[in-house]
């Protein structure tokens, strides 16, 4: 009887499972993308364009919070590849 009750829960996160390995896979077979060798090489932003303080300060506290943690795995696997 157990196999035959449906637990929403349980599908939500197997679909969630799903989504996200198939995201992975999808990045670790894409193009390596190529890294700029000097600063000069960034382009500066379209004419008209103004970043709004709120905007610039999440992308900042985004930055904050995720960069070490990517530097981190970065570094990690450079070491064991």
């Amino acid at each position: 009887m157990r196999g035959l009750i449906r637990d929403p829960n349980r599908e939500t996160i197997q679909t969630r499972i799903a989504v996200a390995v198939l995201s992975f896979t999808a990045l670790a077979a894409g193009e390596q993308v190529h890294t700029l060798d000097h600063p000069k090489d960034v382009t500066a932003p379209a004419p008209g364009v103004v970043m709004q303080p709120e905007y610039a300060a999440a992308v900042t506290r985004m930055a904050y919070i995720w960069g070490p943690p990517m530097v981190n795995q970065v570094n990690r696997r450079a070491t064991i590849t």
